[in-house]
């Protein structure tokens, strides 16, 4: 029992200290003008996880290092950004 519970609680540190998750935030703004982006989606790519920006344009989401954000808004192109 305590040889099974031995192997459980590495496991756990293992994906514990492996599963680094970065908090990651910003603020999106107009390449144009410099104003904030309301409503940009914020998504992460290869998962389902996101975030959108809200009325100042302000986002704050979790990422796994390594990771990519993807920036999305309608009429507007992609742009990617490595964390």
């Amino acid at each position: 029992m305590k040889r099974t519970l031995l192997l459980f609680y590495s496991l756990l540190m293992g994906q514990l200290l492996f599963a680094q998750n970065l908090q990651v935030s910003g603020t999106v703004k107009s390449a144009e003008d410099d104003y904030p982006l309301p409503g940009v989606n914020v998504l992460i790519k290869g998962l389902n996880k996101g975030a959108m920006t809200d009325a100042d344009g302000k986002y704050s989401i979790q990422v796994p290092k390594g990771k990519t954000l993807i920036f999305s808004f309608l009429g507007c192109k992609n742009q990617e950004k490595v964390i």
